[in-house]
């Protein structure tokens, strides 16, 4: 079930235009971590939502660390504030952005409110 609903969502991404051939490419590698992720941390889970996002990231990330491919990088951005005029900022590993996006997608398709609600 968590599969069809990460397809599922990566499809729907297609459909809608939101990523091309170069973003498959890498969806994919990411999904082959994920999928491995899925299968040994929560084989129990039946669905993405049966537990909330903060667990799931805390958990991917421990996951990714365990295996040695949690990467996070450091970004330098030009800020006019900043006192050499640039900031360093830690940017997530892209596999947990990735996740945390789909688990988004997935939460607001099942969400069984009212959108007026």
């Amino acid at each position: 079930m968590l599969a069809a609903q990460l397809k599922w969502a990566i499809a729907t991404r297609c459909l809608r235009g939101e990523s091309g051939a170069q973003s498959l490419i890498k969806a994919r590698t990411t999904m082959r971590h994920l999928m491995q992720f899925l299968r040994q941390d929560a084989s129990e889970v039946t669905s993405l939502l049966g537990r909330d996002l903060e667990t799931w990231q805390l958990r991917l990330r421990s996951h990714l660390l365990a295996r040695g491919t949690y990467r996070q990088r450091t970004v330098r951005t030009l800020v006019r504030s900043a006192p050499e005029g640039a900031k360093n900022y830690i940017q997530e590993d892209s596999k947990v952005c990735f996740f945390r996006q789909m688990y988004a997608m997935i939460a607001e398709e099942l969400d069984p409110r009212n959108e007026y609600d």
